[in-house]
């Protein structure tokens, strides 16, 4: 509820309101979505939090970032899944709102960016420093989170062919070539992450980072 409350007077908009609040709520509570997503981004962190145990030093700081930023390589199967709903039949709330398709896109990347990728990040966080190297996770698990919230919204409209949960489970389909996408994003991330756990050591440089981003991410809030 804090951040919900924050994030509602500060970074959505007020044409994004309405369905910022309704994935919010709602998404949790699709049972297709939840089954269908939530593994896709347990089973590759599982495996790297078990691969965090036999390791120290460098290697273990690569592969904590790796840990921090590899789900943002899985996050357009999750916005792929966004539209399907056992309430489609509701979607003309949608349909008939009286705001332009970009704010109802808008809202719904803020909502799971919140809702779904800002706890998680903090579990990863959490799982880093108990490894015994939070400060390193620490410093990492901000500008993970915010890269997360740039891949999303850069690969929104590539792979969510309709708005927030319009669509019955069995009629989604996305052709998409998922292979080369999801094996780009992996790629770049993966250099991402090694730059970081090289590159961001102290806090200023982390804070200079988590700036950059901030800068990034309202300008591309901006200019959708």
């Amino acid at each position: 509820a804090p951040r919900r409350r924050l994030a509602a007077s500060t970074w959505v908009r007020g044409r994004e309101r309405a369905t910022f609040e309704l994935v919010f709520d709602a998404l949790p509570k699709e049972r297709d979505f939840v089954i269908r997503t939530y593994p896709l981004i347990a089973v590759p962190v599982a495996f790297l939090f078990l691969g965090l145990g036999g390791e120290a030093g460098n290697t273990r700081d690569a592969l904590l970032a790796l840990l921090l930023f590899a789900p943002g390589a899985y996050l357009p199967l999750m916005s792929a899944h966004l539209p399907a709903s056992t309430s489609h039949r509701a979607s003309w709330l949608l349909e008939t709102a009286a705001v332009p398709r970009a704010a109802i896109d808008g809202g719904a990347i803020k909502a799971v960016a919140l809702r779904f990728l800002l706890p998680l990040y903090v579990a990863l966080a959490l799982v880093g420093a108990t490894q015994g190297h939070a400060q390193t996770a620490l410093m990492l698990a901000l500008p993970a989170w915010m890269v997360s919230v740039l891949v999303l919204r850069a690969t929104w409209r590539m792979c969510v062919t309709a708005p927030p949960l319009s669509t019955a489970p069995d009629e989604l389909y996305v052709h998409l070539d998922w292979i080369g996408l999801l094996g780009g994003l992996g790629l770049g991330l993966t250099v991402i992450a090694i730059a970081a756990a090289r590159l961001i050591d102290t806090w200023p440089r982390s804070l200079a980072l988590v700036a950059a981003l901030v800068v990034i991410e309202l300008a591309s809030d901006r200019a959708w």
